[in-house]
């Protein structure tokens, strides 16, 4: 996937902040993107780490839903690799997993995670935390 040709966007609003949702599973990125389109965000996705680091350099994102585990490099291997480019402030990156150890959610924010998310979560939960995440022109 190449360009903004996957992104989902309203013709009748000029600008929403654009996310890409990395998920292995393509329910979970369905569910998230539709949630969000509904939420007013423009929504692309990745299915894997690696997917997601190209989109990254081949587009401009204002924040990342990022899966813990994931075939390939998991989740918080793409967020160091991430993280060698942009800075939180840049790129804010929310992991979204189904896995809720504090050691493990330490380890993702030490990593970089602008915050965490488990599974299941309350999708207002996770809005306000995406957007408290976002530069203030989009709130």
């Amino acid at each position: 996937m190449t360009g903004n040709a996957d992104a989902v966007v309203a013709e009748d609003v000029d600008v929403w902040p654009h996310i890409l949702v990395v998920d292995d599973l393509e329910d979970n990125r369905e569910l998230l993107r539709r949630r969000l389109m509904i939420a007013r965000f423009t929504v692309s996705e990745a299915s894997d780490g690696m997917e997601c680091l190209t989109r990254l350099q081949e587009e401009k994102f204002d924040a990342v839903l990022l899966d813990y585990m994931m075939p390939g490099i998991d989740g918080l291997e793409t967020l160091r690799r991430i993280r060698e480019t942009y800075s939180k402030r840049q790129l804010p990156v929310i992991m979204v997993t189904a896995r809720d150890e504090d050691p493990m959610i330490v380890k993702c924010l030490e990593a970089g995670a602008t915050d965490y998310v488990a599974k299941p979560f309350s999708f207002a939960v996770l809005q306000a935390r995406l957007r408290a995440a976002l530069p203030e022109t989009f709130n």
